[in-house]
């Protein structure tokens, strides 16, 4: 990773934790499972990736705690992952020239899901 791109990184974290603290209401670095859903569907519109509740259930049951909250430094993992995924979705649909899927062979698919 050159400069550059550990500038643009260093940006987006800042962006995730902003976007997180409007949820975070009591300001404690960690939000409910409510406040996580309703970050889930603001980030669906602004970053163009929907998430449905059986995604959505799944990344709760990985990354909340006993008490059904996300901590501000899971978040930032759960929306990396996020992100890289869609990207790579992306990439492999325009590759396939489909409208709403993307084919992978097993490498691949075991290579991108590993790799992040």
């Amino acid at each position: 990773m050159n400069y550059g791109e550990a500038l643009k990184m260093w940006r987006e974290i800042k962006e995730y934790i902003a976007v997180f603290q409007q949820f975070d209401v009591d300001k404690v670095g960690e939000i409910k499972i409510p406040q996580f859903d309703k970050l889930l569907r603001s980030l669906a519109s602004t970053q163009g990736f929907p998430v449905n509740r059986r995604i959505e259930m799944a990344i709760v049951r990985r990354y909340a705690d006993r008490d059904d909250k996300i901590r501000l430094q899971d978040f930032i993992i759960i929306i990396c992952k996020l992100t890289l995924m869609h990207q790579i979705f992306k990439e492999q649909q325009a590759k396939s020239g489909a409208s709403d899927s993307a084919s992978f062979s097993m490498n691949e698919f075991l290579y991108y899901t590993m790799y992040c």
